[in-house]
């Protein structure tokens, strides 16, 4: 299990630690000036762990935000790297409220 994402952009504020609920499992914080930012975990009850894929749910003001276009009023599942990358940059480019 790769717990290490590959985050495209050096600038992302973000914070990493073991999640809460499964040690062996892992979870970023992310934080964008726009006041939102996203949660991306990877843990044995995350949607896609079982193919080694990520999970992210959209913050706001550092609360869990459903009424996005990124996660469609859920969180979305079975993330690659590279798909995180893109959501994050969508999450980034939200206009602050």
């Amino acid at each position: 299990m790769n717990l290490e994402l590959k985050i495209e952009n050096k600038d992302w504020k973000f914070k990493r630690h073991p999640h809460d609920c499964d040690s062996n499992g892992i979870q970023y914080i992310f934080e964008f000036k726009n006041g939102y930012g996203a949660s991306v975990i990877k843990m044995r009850f995350s949607y896609g762990y079982d193919n080694d894929l990520w999970e992210l749910a959209v913050l706001k003001n550092g609360k869990l935000h459903y009424d996005n276009t990124v996660a469609n009023g859920d969180v979305r599942g079975g993330l690659t790297d590279e798909e995180v990358n893109s959501c994050l940059r969508e999450i980034e480019s939200f206009k602050e409220e």
